[in-house]
């Protein structure tokens, strides 16, 4: 799950918090926010994160970010078994590549 920490009605940061208070959501949750300081990234690695990056300021950056993003996670990267984390990797093998593009043009 990608975050972002200034949401319109709520901070991501809490969001966080409730998202680690609640049983069988995903246990993957990466920060992806526009903060550089260092009092977020403190915050939400004690909160639970499991990675936070910053979002670069050219959009065909962030494209190539989203991009990396979904290689690590969902190609590259071996989740425990039994895991929900497997079970979203297998989903997404299913998809058709267009799919996968919009998704990650939505990010």
């Amino acid at each position: 799950m990608l975050l972002d920490l200034k949401l319109p009605y709520v901070m991501g940061l809490d969001v966080l918090k409730w998202i680690r208070q609640q049983p069988g959501l995903p246990a993957i949750v990466v920060i992806l926010s526009s903060s550089k300081a260092e009092e977020d990234i403190v915050t939400a690695y004690r909160l639970g994160a499991n990675g936070y990056l910053v979002k670069p300021p050219d959009s065909g950056k962030l494209l190539d970010m989203a991009k990396s993003i979904k290689d690590f996670w969902l190609t590259q990267n071996i989740p425990p078994p039994e895991s929900p984390e497997k079970e979203v990797a297998a989903d997404q093998t299913h998809r058709t590549r267009r799919e996968t593009l919009e998704e990650i043009m939505r990010i």
